[in-house]
């Protein structure tokens, strides 16, 4: 008797194990996870253990070009840049990471809901949808910081609190920028799930009597983690530069705290006359945003069942 094709000799690869064996053949993406883990962890602990206190001034050093002492230099106030760089590395990719968070949250719940009802419950949601999209989103954004950012001050000063100013506006920036990012999200969430909600096991969920919350959050959203997870890497380096944006027109962060975008605008403002204070900063944020698209393209292609073996 002959054997059967030897198709079964292996253990079968699941769908992740085999888009992380695809993904580490993408050499480049995997250099860019690399250089994202080393930025993160630097910023961190750079601006834990860093000597200097990035909220301290030196008026008396000024502006210092790069030495033993400030590898970085100094600002025009005379604190340490290379302190202020790791401490605005944290601030840009904290802002990122929640504000796609809060993305994330909000579109795919929209998505999955609108495309999972269909009919006049789809087309109703995704008419909102465009009537939001009509929007200037950079200008919903500064709106909704100038008049929310004075009322928000004031309150805390009242309750004795004005020193959490600037970490209530940084909660405020997240929240406006997630708000208004999401739909994008929800898009292509509810095309997904249009395509998913005929297949056979939905349809077999459905004749089980499985209510639609179960099959959205146990059948539905694990086959859509795929293109989540490669739609949040792409979508984190779009919100540090819009956070960027924001900062750079002097409505992000507010001082002490600062960013990568405050820091580009403070460099802008003296690249004359101190083009450090320029350089370093625009370095480490084009640096940042290189790696994240790269490992996104990397996780846009390992997680593509059509991928080619090979890149």
């Amino acid at each position: 008797m002959s054997k059967p094709p030897a198709v079964a000799t292996a253990r079968a690869l699941t769908h992740w194990v085999d888009a992380w064996r695809r993904f580490r053949r993408h050499r480049l993406a995997v250099a860019c996870l690399v250089v994202l883990t080393l930025v993160a962890v630097a910023c961190v602990g750079g601006a834990l253990f860093s000597p200097y206190d990035y909220r301290n001034q030196n008026l008396a050093l000024g502006p210092t070009a790069p030495s033993a002492a400030h590898w970085f230099g100094t600002d025009v106030l005379g604190r340490d840049l290379l302190t202020r760089l790791l401490t605005g590395g944290c601030v840009s990719l904290g802002v990122g990471l929640l504000s796609t968070f809060v993305v994330l949250t909000i579109g795919v719940s929209y998505g999955m809901i609108a495309g999972y009802a269909g009919g006049r419950v789809d087309r109703a949601m995704m008419h909102v949808v465009d009537i939001l999209y009509a929007l200037p989103f950079t200008l919903f954004i500064i709106l909704l910081m100038v008049l929310l950012q004075q009322p928000i001050q004031n309150g805390l000063e009242k309750i004795g609190e004005g020193a959490w100013a600037p970490l209530a506006q940084l909660c405020l920036l997240i929240v406006a920028i997630g708000a208004q990012e999401w739909m994008n999200m929800a898009r292509v969430v509810r095309a997904r799930t249009l395509e998913l909600k005929s297949v056979a096991f939905v349809e077999a969920a459905r004749a089980l009597g499985r209510r639609p919350t179960a099959i959205l959050w146990r059948h539905l959203l694990p086959n859509l983690a795929g293109i989540i997870v490669v739609y949040a890497t792409l979508s984190v380096p779009a919100v540090i530069l819009l956070e960027s944006f924001i900062s750079f027109l002097g409505l992000g962060v507010q001082p002490p705290l600062t960013s990568w975008g405050d820091l580009i605008k403070l460099g802008a403002d003296n690249m004359e006359e101190y083009p450090w204070l320029l350089i370093f900063p625009s370095t480490f944020f084009f640096v940042t945003l290189f790696a994240l698209n790269f490992v996104g393209d990397g996780l846009r292609d390992a997680l593509d069942p059509r991928a080619e073996k090979g890149f």
